[in-house]
């Protein structure tokens, strides 16, 4: 992910990061019938320069 637009009132800084993300799915007939995720979005904000 790339930051080139405001976020949350931050200004562009043009810096990359990764994202760590874990979803879960529960199948129903092929067809996915519940979605779990979580994501650790403190490291994330951190290296866009977001946040401290």
């Amino acid at each position: 992910m790339k930051l080139e637009v405001e976020l949350r009132g931050q200004q562009p800084t043009n810096l990359t990061s990764e994202v760590l993300a874990i979803e879960w799915f529960q199948m129903e007939a092929g067809l996915i019938k519940r979605r779990w995720g979580v994501r650790d979005s403190a490291p994330h904000f951190k290296q866009l320069g977001v946040a401290t």
